[in-house]
Formats: structure tokens, C-alpha cells, sequence
């Protein structure tokens, strides 16, 4: 039997794609909240797909997927996130997941990502303007993602966290990071997406789907 792992922090989300995967016959042989028991658990389990979220703690998502790929373990990643298809599906392949869907989808999609993934195939999403994009703020949501386009995955997490209102130091915390790194982050933020202000990242994190 095909055999998964599911990666996600909210553990009502655990479940219900748990029940889904048992729907179409792939057993769930590992679950957990966080990135670094799922480095751990992929190694342990040997499991032939992993349905991995990006914004866990620990680890984030970009990073157990780039993990798996040095200690050359022999998994398909298939990333099931909130996060915006323009902004994280390209940094998804490129980082080795095999497949990108996101939460705002029918959950039955799910399958179907799978099943390709186990016919050989890739599946990713076709990228596409934030929703709420009109011809007026076309070309500021065109260089808006360009910038966004230029941020390491680290910044983009940080990017993330901040965008949700977490704190400096809670952010630290989750990422395992010193508060002063985290402010460098700030800093480096502020610059390259071109912003003032914590309050313009925020919004720019809204306009491209980084937070709901």
C-alpha cells in the first residue's frame, strides 16, 4: 500500500486529510506539527509521499523539503498549504517537492496530485495574478512579485510571520532563530520590497495571498 506522512501544525487539518487518504486507499504511517519531526519521521518511515505544509515551526516547509534532498531520501514531497500559488509554487519546485496544491482547493484535489505524483508526473498549479488584481494595479502587483520573486525562502517566511502580527521574538522562537537575526530580516524586508513601514508589508503580504 502507498504509504504518506502528513505534515501540518493544526491538527483538525491532520485529520481530515488523514481520513481523506485512507478514502483512497494510502495509509498514514506518521503525522506531526513540525518540520524537524518530519525530517525525522521521513527518515525513520521511509514513506513513499509526504504531504508537508509551509509554515510550520521548526522547520519550515522549504526547509524539510531541502533536507530530504541532502540526506537523499527517497520521498516525493507534496506541498498542501494556505500560501498563494504565485508566490510559493515556483520556490516548491524549485526547492525538489514533486507536486503544489493549496487549502482554498477542493480537498479531493488532493488525490488527484497524488495519483499523478505516483504515475511519474509532476503537478503544480498554473501561476496567476492575487486574486482582487484589477488593470489599475497591474503593474504594482507585476513589481510587487518581482520583488517578492528576489527574497530568499527565509525572508519570505519571516515576511509571513510578520504579516500575521507575530512578534520579533515570537518569531525567533519558531524558527529557531536569535531576535536579532530576525530584525536583520526586518531590515532586509523593508529594503527590498521597497516599504516604510511594518504596516506596508503587511499589506503587501496581503495583496499577494501571504496571509489571509
Amino acid at each position: 500500500m502507498y504509504r504518506a506522512i502528513v505534515v501540518d501544525d493544526h491538527p483538525v487539518v491532520r485529520l481530515a486529510v488523514g481520513m481523506l487518504l485512507q478514502r483512497g486507499e494510502i495509509e498514514v504511517v506518521g503525522e506531526t506539527g513540525n518540520g524537524l519531526e518530519a525530517v525525522q519521521l521521513a527518515k525513520s518511515l521511509q514513506p513513499d509521499i509526504v504531504i508537508l505544509d509551509i509554515s510550520i515551526p521548526k522547520l519550515d516547509g522549504l526547509e524539510v523539503i531541502g533536507r530530504l534532498r541532502l540526506l537523499d531520501v527517497p520521498v516525493k514531497v507534496l506541498v498542501l498549504t494556505s500560501q498563494s500559488a504565485s508566490s510559493f509554487s515556483a520556490r516548491c519546485r524549485q526547492a525538489g517537492a514533486a507536486g503544489f496544491i493549496t487549502k482554498t482547493e477542493e480537498l479531493s484535489d488532493l488525490l488527484d496530485a497524488i495519483k499523478a505524483i505516483r504515475a511519474g508526473y509532476s503537478y503544480f498549479p498554473h501561476d496567476s495574478l492575487p486574486s482582487g488584481a484589477t488593470p489599475n494595479s497591474h503593474n504594482r502587483q507585476q513589481n510587487e512579485a518581482s520583488q517578492l520573486a528576489s527574497l530568499s525562502d527565509r525572508e519570505m517566511m519571516v515576511l509571513i510571520y510578520l504579516a500575521k502580527g507575530w512578534s520579533n521574538m515570537q518569531i525567533a522562537e519558531e524558527l529557531m532563530l536569535s531576535n536579532k537575526t530576525i530584525s536583520t530580516y526586518k531590515t532586509r524586508l523593508l529594503h527590498k520590497l521597497q516599504a516604510t513601514t511594518l504596516v506596508d508589508l503587511i499589506d503587501v503580504a496581503r495583496r499577494h495571498g501571504l496571509v489571509e
